[in-house]
């Protein structure tokens, strides 16, 4: 009786590990493409606002023209309309930078 009892749980318990295994296997081959995506994403978002901030300092501390920063900065109207929707008007800063002086 013990060794049907024995011989049952290791069974079990090799079942549950290789089922452990295969969820781990599929888990990662499901959420990498998320992750990858999340990543890039992430990076997108920086380039747009560094692409901001570089918009942001041509207009109000080198006071160019749009024209000049379509030209410099490879930027389109849109990118700069965008810019000057979200910029602080009176001082000159984004959103998320006034945040921390509150």
């Amino acid at each position: 009786m013990k060794r049907i009892l024995f011989f049952f749980l290791v069974i079990s318990l090799t079942f549950t590990m290789g089922l452990k295994k295969d969820e781990e296997h599929t888990c990662r081959k499901w959420c990498e493409p998320f992750l990858e995506y999340t990543h890039k994403k992430a990076l997108y978002k920086g380039a747009i606002q560094e692409r901001y901030r570089i918009i942001r300092h041509m207009k109000y501390v080198k006071k160019r023209s749009d024209e000049e920063i379509i030209d410099i900065a490879n930027v389109t109207k849109q990118d700069i309309a965008e810019v000057m929707r979200i910029v602080d008007r009176k001082t000159g800063k984004f959103p998320w930078e006034l945040q921390g002086q509150q």
